[in-house]
């Protein structure tokens, strides 16, 4: 029994070893799709995006972990909580990139990836330097906008990309009984018209103190207003339907506010911080990289610092 229970912890610990061999190479001839009865796997997918981007691609994931293990050491890694938030603001303001989200799951994950990433960025450089009052109140006089919260009117938006059923797509907009259902309007008009926003609903901002968009903001709920397309006539909108549901009243910013002080503080520092190949100079400096390719380190260096003189003898060669 002595001699069994050794033995059978190394029968263990080698039976473990082989699963994660076995899966690994498992995850890596997973279908994830088929074309014509042909399978893509998940190494296919890798082995594209590497052959695509090469260096750039590893070199980009090399930053992004680099950024991030600092701001981890300095304790200055932003909350899921706020990463969150920067997320839903750009998803209400931004329609297209709603839009992207709605097509692909993973763009969403890669987004937030990259406001992480952002926020790190923004917090390390701005770490060590002392922003005075006098500086706080000279920020914000000077750039209001970026600290009040604008007025929000949230609508539902039919982008009308044919003028020949704007007022019958507009009186569909208009019942409610039954309340409008974009996915019937669209399918009632295919290729007509269609709805911008996350979710079908669109957000129109007013900066606070402003009358930008009145046209909007002195509507009332479920009213119904047919409006030039703007900048979206560049994208084939001949009229805009707009279907108000609800405003939100803008607010003058309370420089009391902790989460205000900290953004106009964060946006004076980073003013007259170090720029950030300069961080990245320091930590790629420090770094212990390895890679199976010995030509990578180079080719990183490379991206990272382009203005930096080659090293003799470097190889130009993937």
């Amino acid at each position: 029994m002595r001699l069994f229970r050794p033995l059978l912890g190394v029968v263990l610990v080698i039976s473990l070893i082989l699963n994660a061999i076995l899966w690994a190479r498992y995850r890596n001839q997973r279908m994830i799709m088929t074309v014509n009865g042909q399978s893509v796997t998940k190494r296919n997918m890798d082995d594209y995006l590497e052959q695509q981007f090469g260096p750039t691609y590893k070199a980009m994931i090399v930053q992004r972990m680099l950024i991030d293990q600092e701001a981890q050491k300095q304790g200055v890694s932003p909350s899921d909580t706020e990463v969150d938030e920067e997320f839903n603001n750009k998803r209400e303001l931004d329609w297209q990139f709603a839009n992207r989200i709605a097509l692909s799951p993973m763009v969403a994950a890669e987004s937030k990836n990259e406001i992480r990433q952002q926020l790190e960025q923004q917090r390390l450089l701005a770490k060590d330097i002392t922003v005075t009052d006098e500086e706080i109140k000279d920020e914000y006089n000077t750039h209001p906008a970026l600290y009040d919260t604008p007025a929000k009117a949230t609508s539902l938006v039919a982008a009308v990309l044919n003028d020949a059923h704007t007022e019958e797509i507009r009186q569909m907009m208009a019942r409610n009984d039954p309340p409008v259902n974009p996915a019937a309007v669209m399918q009632q008009f295919p290729r007509e018209v269609v709805f911008i926003g996350d979710s079908n609903r669109f957000t129109f901002v007013q900066p606070y103190g402003s009358d930008m968009n009145r046209d909007i903001f002195t509507m009332e709920p479920n009213e119904v207003k047919v409006i030039l397309p703007g900048d979206l006539a560049q994208q084939g909108a001949r009229r805009l339907i707009v279907r108000l549901q609800s405003i939100q009243s803008g607010r003058k910013a309370d420089l009391n506010d902790p989460k205000t002080l900290t953004k106009i503080k964060l946006n004076v520092a980073l003013r007259r911080s170090k720029p950030l190949a300069e961080l990245l100079a320091q930590l790629w400096a420090s770094c212990k990289f390895v890679s199976e390719d010995p030509s990578d380190k180079a080719l990183i260096e490379r991206l990272f610092f382009p203005d930096r003189p080659r090293a003799e003898g470097a190889s130009d060669k993937r």
